[in-house]
């Protein structure tokens, strides 16, 4: 799939691929390995171990062939010290064609899933957000109750002239 700008030129659609890494792919550091090197190539992704031994990945991009191979040649690095190899196999489906597949199940992540650092950046530029409506919301609080203690300051004063206007006026009263 591909869109083209207003000079005509064609640029692929990034959509979102699923993938599924079987093998002995858990408990080796691979999940950190695709985490790191993800993050320093900037794409947007989770990485999590599934309960079945698997790896799972979901990722935006156009080339779902070029993540398969950077997810080969990352492994490489774990092979060599383990000196074995840890990909049996690797398969990867649009996720909005593999929700259709399974009727929309899509497996969670098992218990002990980390979430990645664009997620906790994410989560921390909302935090950010919310923090600074705080802030607003009680600076506009502080100055209501600023501009409420003055109206009752000056409805007090009133009522102590009023007060006293009615003290002068029962004494002329009580004089008559």
């Amino acid at each position: 799939m591909t869109t083209t700008t207003s000079n005509n030129t064609q640029h692929p659609i990034e959509q979102t691929y699923y993938f599924i890494i079987k093998g002995n792919v858990q408990k080796i550091g691979f999940r950190d390995v695709l985490e790191n090197d993800f993050i320093n190539l900037g794409l947007d992704s989770a990485i999590y171990n599934y309960d079945d031994g698997t790896v799972r990945v979901v990722v935006n991009t156009d080339n779902p062939e070029f993540i398969k191979n950077l997810i080969l040649q990352l492994s490489k690095k774990i092979e060599k010290e383990l000196n074995k190899p840890i990909i049996k196999s690797i398969e990867y489906h649009l996720l909005i064609e593999y929700l259709n597949a399974t009727n929309g199940v899509m497996p969670l992540p098992s218990k002990d899933m980390r979430v990645d650092i664009n997620t906790l950046r994410d989560i921390a530029d909302r935090l950010d957000d919310g923090v600074n409506h705080i802030k607003k919301i009680y600076n506009l609080q502080e100055q209501t109750i600023n501009e409420i203690k003055g109206l009752r300051e000056d409805l007090n004063e009133k009522f102590d002239i009023l007060n006293k206007k009615f003290d002068i006026l029962i004494e002329i009263l009580k004089q008559k």
